[in-house]
């Protein structure tokens, strides 16, 4: 069975890649969340009040970054949120529902459905009744 010398391997790795150690490879150039002139504008007139005046563009591409997680975090919050309140409680025999707005909005239809045929029939009776 062949040993392998980790000391060796080593040297050899860091001589041929002594470039790339630490170094973080990314395929794609990340590109700021926000459009960095008009937010580069809001923070200097946000400055101007505590007498900054300059800028660097790190600044700049770390406040759309966060930017970008902030509303990512609220996003998961919300889809979460969102599929609690899908989660359905009528086949539950914990839960006794007070109200079920698709059955109230059915019989409303149905009200008004009624009330519509009533109100033809009405006006049928009165074009016979004037036809005499």
């Amino acid at each position: 069975m062949a040993e392998v010398n980790l000391d060796e391997e080593n040297a050899c790795i860091l001589a041929t890649h002594s470039k790339l150690v630490g170094t973080l490879i990314q395929s794609c150039k990340e590109e700021p969340f926000l459009f960095t002139g008009a937010l580069q504008k809001r923070i200097l007139d946000i400055g101007k009040k505590h007498d900054i005046t300059e800028l660097n563009s790190d600044a700049v591409n770390l406040i759309s970054h966060a930017t970008q997680e902030r509303l990512r975090g609220l996003l998961e919050k919300l889809t979460t949120i969102a599929q609690h309140r899908m989660t359905v409680y009528k086949g539950s025999e914990n839960y006794i529902l007070s109200t079920d707005t698709r059955s109230q909005l059915k019989f409303l239809e149905q009200l008004d459905q009624l009330e519509k045929q009533r109100k033809d029939l009405e006006e049928r009776e009165m074009l016979l009744r004037a036809a005499k």
